[in-house]
């Protein structure tokens, strides 16, 4: 006997089936001819079809989902546009909302994925941060000076409202270089003990004996010298400085201290003056000088 043949796939079928045509292609075929009545019966019958779908979604849930995520793709490649409207249009529905669930997904994201996040901050670093890194530096100061009243107001804040993180923060840091941390501490005890009013008051009159006028050590400028394009808070305001850092063996002698401006001293740190003159570290008023 002949075998039929599917006229549109081209495969084998049974000798009983009446059409020329297999299970697949005849229902293609029938929902091609009968799409206005299949969205009709589904319209009239929407419960019904929920209850179908959902039965052979849970049928096979691994399979559905799998296929769910290829529609879904796929829909995305083919109209970019409209999934971009669609997405933008929830998005700024509650904004609000919107911003506090992407700040609640960014956080988790990096928690779950800390290390892919350190690396690529590492690599932004690598390409950005050290191609030149006294300008890097230097920009990252300005930055964190640049209104230094209203930084501190928030840290104070943000140690007020978290005071447990904060002090467990602390701990885990002391503890984590204890001879460091006690020598630090023991540093600071000594500089509060032994700084008297009469030692303060000579570095002042000798300061304005040598230069005629209070000022800062490090970049030569008047405490409160005003540019022409000088709008910085941190001129006017002056550090009692050591020359040598009391955390590296230095003393409350008059020779170890001298006046500096706010910046210069927070931009100098932990070093000597030689030290920056050596790495190349330019003082914030030094620079805006230039500049000016």
């Amino acid at each position: 006997m002949k075998t039929k043949i599917c006229k549109v796939c081209g495969i084998s079928i049974g000798e009983k089936s009446k059409s020329l045509l297999c299970e697949v292609c005849y229902s293609r075929n029938y929902m091609n001819t009968h799409k206005q009545e299949a969205i009709n019966y589904r319209c009239n019958h929407r419960e019904i079809m929920r209850k179908h779908d959902r039965d052979r979604y849970h049928k096979d849930i691994d399979t559905s989902r799998k296929n769910g995520r290829e529609k879904a793709k796929k829909h995305r490649q083919e109209h970019p546009d409209l999934v971009r409207e669609v997405l933008q249009k929830c998005y700024y529905k509650d904004l609000s909302a919107s911003r506090k669930r992407a700040r609640e997904y960014s956080r988790k994201q990096r928690v779950e994925h800390i290390e892919i996040v350190r690396a690529s901050a590492r690599k932004w670093a690598k390409k950005h941060y050290y191609e030149d890194i006294e300008q890097s530096r230097t920009n990252a100061r300005l930055w964190r000076h640049k209104d230094i009243e209203e930084n501190r107001m928030k840290n104070r804040l943000r140690r007020h409202n978290n005071k447990l993180k904060v002090n467990e923060k602390k701990r885990n840091n002391y503890h984590k270089d204890v001879e460091k941390s006690r020598k630090k501490v023991r540093a600071e005890h000594l500089k509060r003990r032994f700084l008297t009013r009469k030692l303060i008051k000579e570095v002042y009159e000798r300061n304005i004996i040598e230069n005629g006028v209070l000022t800062c050590y490090l970049c030569k400028l008047p405490i409160a010298y005003k540019g022409n394009n000088l709008e910085y808070k941190e001129f006017g305001r002056d550090n009692l400085e050591h020359k040598i850092p009391i955390i590296r063996g230095g003393t409350h002698t008059l020779d170890n201290m001298d006046i500096a401006h706010a910046i210069c001293n927070l931009s100098k740190g932990g070093k000597t003056y030689e030290e920056c003159l050596e790495q190349h570290i330019v003082f914030p008023p030094k620079l805006l000088k230039e500049v000016a």
